[in-house]
């Protein structure tokens, strides 16, 4: 059930006094973030996450990634598309 306009409001009061005063911002991120959502009455797994997790390549994908750099120059250069084989 949606929140009343007037019972956002008052959470978002609330919300504000609670972090006025907040001084750690990594500390109290993960927090800060919960309550917010709450402010709308939803959860935070709902609509966001705070992290993504790591990307696992697969060999192929590493070389195609990696073959692109010029280390000696840390800029990418040039590769061609690879050739079909029949």
């Amino acid at each position: 059930m949606p929140l009343s306009w007037n019972e956002i409001r008052r959470r978002a009061v609330q919300f504000a006094q609670e972090f006025k005063d907040a001084r750690r911002e990594n500390a109290e991120t993960h927090t800060f973030y919960n309550e917010l959502f709450n402010v709308f009455g939803i959860s935070r797994r709902r609509v966001a996450s705070f992290e993504d997790g790591v990307m696992r390549l697969s060999p192929g994908q590493r070389s195609a990634l990696l073959e692109g750099l010029d280390w000696t120059q840390g800029q990418m250069r040039r590769v061609r598309a690879p050739q079909a084989t029949l």
